[in-house]
């Protein structure tokens, strides 16, 4: 498995450098203004079944860098309070979070206990951290916007906090189990999550509200990502589809419209009002 970060050539893809990490990766984001590249890495899962002192191996895997694609050098390496699974970079660039679980053994069962720490970016070191309870975070993201935090994983819904941190503002509704992705559109006023059936939920952040899901994926969505402009959503699934969906109603309804005038001219069924 390779434990690498690779630096590309926006432009031409091409291979700029590559950085080694100590472990598996487990997160990774860009700073606001794309100069830092954060990684939290851990153990793989060949470490776990490999026979090795797992301790000793987890202490050695366990770490985040931060790598400086303008300067070509790491900014910083360091070991986190317990697992990182998730990093991501507030809204202004000045700060780094991570969530961070450590997992253990409470009255012979299996307990998890997550917090979300932060970090100043300028000599990365800690200024808070705030519990987030008994679940494994896997997913994080930062509003552009107003900078408010989503927190999603194990709990089954998704969890947006205060810049800070410090505060919980509102939470979605409860999905049928975990929630792997979520992606802050550019301008803040849409959240994209994913549920374990493939579906794609956008939610208004303004009115707090469902406004819309998406369906293709026919297994779990791992992945998501807005475009600059925010018209376009990619979403990739375990079932090794990658879906495109395009969110600007004026293009999609002229689309759609398009195909309505072809099929009218067969079926005879007039148009609706929508396609002027």
């Amino acid at each position: 498995m390779d434990r690498k970060l690779e630096v590309r050539d926006g432009a031409t893809g091409k291979l700029r450098e590559t950085v080694p990490l100590a472990g598996m990766q487990t997160g990774l984001a860009v700073s606001p203004d794309r100069s830092l590249v954060a990684v939290s890495t851990g153990l793989a899962p060949t470490d776990v079944f490999a026979g090795t002192d797992l301790e000793k191996a987890k202490k050695k895997a366990s770490r985040i860098l931060v790598y400086d694609v303008v300067r070509r050098e790491v900014r910083a390496s360091f070991r986190p309070p317990q697992d990182a699974y998730t990093v991501a970079f507030s809204a202004d660039g000045t700060a780094l979070l991570a969530t961070v679980t450590a997992n253990g053994s409470a009255s012979g069962s299996f307990a998890v206990a997550s917090d979300l720490v932060r970090w100043r970016v300028s000599d990365f070191t800690e200024q808070s951290t705030f519990h987030l309870g008994a679940n494994q975070p896997v997913g994080l993201a930062v509003s552009p916007a107003d900078g408010s935090i989503a927190v999603a994983g194990t709990s089954g819904f998704v969890e947006i906090r205060s810049p800070d941190g410090a505060r919980v503002l509102w939470r979605t509704e409860q999905q049928i189990q975990q929630v792997d992705s979520v992606a802050f559109s550019p301008d803040g006023r849409t959240l994209a999550t994913t549920e374990f059936n493939g579906r794609v939920h956008l939610w208004d952040t303004g009115s707090r509200h469902l406004a819309a899901t998406l369906t293709g994926h026919g297994d779990r969505s791992g992945s998501l990502s807005f475009s600059p402009d925010g018209r376009l959503l990619a979403s990739s699934g375990l079932d090794w589809t990658f879906g495109v969906w395009w969110l600007d109603n004026t293009e999609v309804i002229a689309d759609l419209c398009h195909i309505a005038t072809i099929a009218s001219r067969n079926d005879g069924r007039s148009l609706s009002s929508l396609c002027g």
